[in-house]
């Protein structure tokens, strides 16, 4: 059976976020599913989780009262739409607004095609850049114009969705939206619906202002639930909000004594999930242009990443039929186009660019008059990242706030830029900025024999501990939070709301006092595997559902092979530690054992199937033989 959701659906949704096509979307691959003679309607509650016993503790209140928690969420999980010159929202053809997240925005395809194909095969037939790489830019500057800020860092054609209270007033369809993108109803089933805020944002607008309602809003929180404290989550691009929240409340030079303390004072926890604390490796290298141009990169090994069968491999052959210096010129052009139109005057895109990285990107691309202002906004931003650790240190030590943080790694990266094998994360955010600081050794490598923790960190309780993984990849003892860190194995930046564990866990932490770190609970170690729960969940509740159903209705060896498979998938899922491919084998053993039974028919072949198998290898063999023969020259390059 072949996956619904291949790789080629995470690489689509990267290049999507690039160019403003909805980021967070999973596309599925063409290979039809088997389909199912028997399906359970709404078997999952709750996105595919189970609904936790929890029993509050002084986590989860403040002088007896509930503490209410605001979600910050990350890239592209809240809608924002496409407005026209005068402020009104564009609408589609269905009478409805346009929106650019989740991308509905109805662009001229057919327009598109015409622009680009008469280059194209002007350049093939020449082998020359017949205008391919102006035509590429400007085509794609005209598409990023309707979401580009100005010199100023602010866009005045787009306007996010905002909830202004808590979730209990959103309509049906604002809550199947959020809880869509954050799957939180264990938190809501026990703390209620009126404790639970989700602040909206504008993925491609403006840091400061995000940050400065951010603020108004947590006052608004504050004032509507009568509670003194709230908790704060940040998600992913929410932790570079968390950045400049703590800068522009707690450092001295924004934010007075009473401020500083009102603010540190109404913290009662934070919880960052795979944060962008400091940025990500992979937006510095496409703000500075360094993407990977190996010749077997760029004519193999990107886009076999990206597809299943040969696809992969026929797109690196027809990559051929440009001269190699047209190629190149062709990506530089896109590069640009995406630079010049959107990213660099696109201050919350800054906002992924590591500290390492900004004050030579800054040098590069803010360094004119016309950009004093974008400059000053992320000089500030830049100010924000170094001195998050201080900050987090002094609520800590200062205001009894407890902090935590959920990250993931050993999940390899985007192979289109270059950094992609030489840190370690999952496969987005570099783990030293989802962690604040652990060391790990690039992904399929380990650390080297005789290597001892560094024990760099003064929040380890006792040094005593062991805060090495048992794969012996990272090293959580020079992280900020080595003792309420948790770090989950192999586990997909995109598919974070899909481990249930994480979710569960997410949720324990805001709503009682039972975890208070990574020894709290022997069920929930500091180390952990990644995983899809929420699929293991909908096949064990169809598996379930199938057997009360047929009752003896089916042979006796097909009972018994559901029945074993069903008990090593619910073993699967309730072991944490269990590692993904297991995880995965555990899920294929139920899903072959319902076919074996007649609960799902499987698909029949069609020729593509039949023919896919040699199909590949016969790519394959010849784009390796390109790349000894030609090397990273066209096909009819000199």
């Amino acid at each position: 059976m072949k996956k619904p959701y291949g790789k080629i659906a995470r690489y689509l949704s990267l290049l999507t976020a690039l160019l403003l096509l909805l980021p967070t979307a999973s596309l599925p691959v063409s290979a039809k599913e088997p389909e199912a003679k028997v399906t359970l309607a709404g078997a999952l509650e709750n996105e595919g989780f189970e609904v936790t016993s929890f029993s509050f503790g002084s986590d989860g209140a403040a002088n007896g009262e509930t503490v209410p928690t605001v979600i910050v969420p990350g890239f592209g999980q809240s809608k924002v739409f496409i407005l026209d010159g005068d402020g009104n929202y564009i609408l589609n053809g269905e009478g409805k607004p346009q929106t650019v997240i989740p991308f509905r925005y109805e662009l001229d395809f057919k327009k598109l095609i015409a622009k680009l194909l008469p280059p194209l095969l002007g350049s093939v037939f020449t082998q020359s850049d017949f205008f391919f790489s102006r035509t590429v830019y400007n085509t794609l500057a005209d598409v990023l114009k309707p979401v580009s800020a100005d010199e100023n860092g602010y866009c005045a054609t787009m306007r996010e969705e905002i909830y202004e209270g808590s979730m209990k007033g959103c309509t049906e369809e604002q809550k199947s939206y959020i809880y869509g993108e954050v799957p939180l109803r264990e938190y809501t089933s026990v703390a209620g619906e009126e404790n639970l805020y989700y602040f909206s944002y504008n993925s491609f607008g403006n840091m400061l202002t995000i940050t400065e309602r951010l603020i108004e809003y947590l006052d608004t929180v504050k004032r509507e639930t009568g509670s003194d404290k709230v908790n704060l989550c940040f998600i992913s691009l929410g932790g570079s909000i968390a950045d400049m929240l703590l800068e522009l409340c707690l450092n001295e030079d924004f934010a007075t004594p009473e401020k500083r303390e009102e603010i540190a004072g109404s913290i009662n926890e934070i919880l960052f999930v795979i944060p962008a604390a400091d940025g990500s490796m992979m937006f510095s290298d496409i703000y500075s242009g360094n993407i990977s141009d190996e010749d077997h990169m760029l004519y193999r090994d990107i886009w076999t990443s990206m597809m299943d069968g040969y696809t992969g491999y026929l797109i690196g052959l027809g990559l051929r039929l440009l001269p190699s210096w047209v190629l190149k010129s062709v990506i530089n052009s896109a590069l640009d186009a995406l630079r010049d139109s959107f990213l660099i005057n696109c201050t919350m895109m800054w906002g992924l660019v590591p500290s390492s990285s900004y004050e030579a990107l800054a040098e590069k691309y803010l360094s004119d008059d016309a950009h004093r202002d974008i400059r000053r906004q992320l000089d500030m931003f830049h100010e924000a990242q170094f001195n998050m650790k201080e900050h987090l240190q002094y609520l800590m030590d200062e205001w009894d706030v407890r902090v935590y943080a959920l990250t993931e790694y050993d999940y390899p990266g985007y192979k289109f830029v270059k950094s992609w094998d030489d840190v370690n994360g999952d496969g987005l955010i570099h783990l030293s900025s989802a962690s604040f600081g652990a060391h790990s050794v690039p992904s399929g490598q380990t650390l080297p024999d005789g290597y001892v923790q560094q024990n760099t960190s003064a929040n380890c309780s006792d040094t005593s501990h062991n805060h090495i993984s048992p794969d012996r990849v990272v090293d959580a003892s020079t992280g900020l939070l080595p003792d309420t860190t948790w770090y989950f194995d192999g586990q997909a930046h995109e598919q974070t709301i899909w481990n249930g564990v994480i979710v569960t866990l997410l949720c324990k932490i805001l709503l009682d006092d039972e975890i208070t770190d990574v020894y709290s609970d022997p069920r929930y170690p500091q180390f952990m595997c990644g995983r899809n729960t929420k699929k293991m969940n909908a096949i064990i509740a169809e598996a379930t559902a199938f057997l009360r159903n047929v009752g003896g209705g089916i042979a006796p060896a097909d009972r018994e092979a559901v029945e074993t498979a069903l008990a090593g998938a619910e073993r699967a899922r309730d072991d944490y530690l269990v590692p993904l491919n297991e995880f995965d084998e555990a899920y294929q053993a139920l899903f072959d054992a319902l076919v074996r039974a007649g609960l799902y028919m499987p698909a029949e072949k069609t020729f593509a199937d039949k023919i896919q198998p040699p199909l590949t290898k016969l790519l394959a063999f010849i784009s390796d033989l390109m790349l000894k023969v030609r090397g990273g020259k066209g096909f009819f390059e000199l």
